[in-house]
């Protein structure tokens, strides 16, 4: 959307390069845990030549591992006890309660953060 109004209202010109346009439609980590990053900043970077890295790929693949870890060993598993307390609450006493806030509040925090050690890695490995 941003880069359609962009150059309608005359603020970008229109990108005639297919491929340079696709990849901007498509940097989904950008588009997952980003700000909108605007065409003018990222289409000069699409433009320059890259070079692989392995360095690159090595810690991005580490920090979407990372992130994978975080949401599916310590988010997910949180999320049955939320859940199971959740459904029923009338079933349990007080502290139970208080704990399930307290996890979900870790539940939430551990969801956000992996999502975004994935974007961030993905990112890494894309640059």
């Amino acid at each position: 959307m941003g880069y359609t109004i962009d150059v309608y209202h005359g603020r970008q010109k229109a990108e005639r390069h297919l491929g340079i346009y696709s990849l901007y439609v498509m940097f989904f980590p950008q588009m997952v845990a980003g700000p909108i990053e605007r065409f003018h900043r990222l289409g000069a970077q699409l433009k320059e030549k890259q070079i692989f890295s392995y360095e690159n790929l090595a810690n991005g693949g580490r920090l979407i591992l990372y992130g994978f870890f975080i949401k599916m060993a310590i988010a997910d598993n949180v999320s049955t006890y939320v859940n199971q307390i959740y459904s029923a609450p009338d079933l349990y006493n007080s502290w139970s309660i208080i704990t399930c806030i307290f996890f979900y509040s870790f539940q939430i925090y551990s969801d956000f953060y992996g999502y975004s050690l994935i974007a961030l890695g993905s990112a890494m490995v894309l640059e």
